[in-house]
């Protein structure tokens, strides 16, 4: 578990960041009001850690999967 949490400060934005590369493991009461940064696969997606979300896993709150959109059709032959 020590390999896949990373705590780093960032000096510019003064903001403490936890890097979290597994999605399963439970957000802890020491997260607590802090900024966490999980990775998605191919992107990190950062994440306010607050009291509602304690006792969930990481994974709850980084969504993987693209949004479908079904293309459109273009009439060409319109009468009217």
């Amino acid at each position: 578990m020590f390999l896949q949490i990373f705590k780093k400060n960032n000096i510019s934005k003064k903001v403490n960041s936890t890097y979290v590369f597994n999605k399963s493991l439970i957000i802890l009461k020491s997260f607590k009001n802090e900024y966490s940064v999980v990775y998605k696969g191919n992107l990190f997606r950062r994440l306010k850690v607050i009291r509602y979300i304690l006792g969930y896993k990481f994974g709850e709150f980084t969504h993987t999967r693209k949004p479908f959109n079904y293309p459109l059709k273009k009439n060409k032959n319109i009468r009217r």
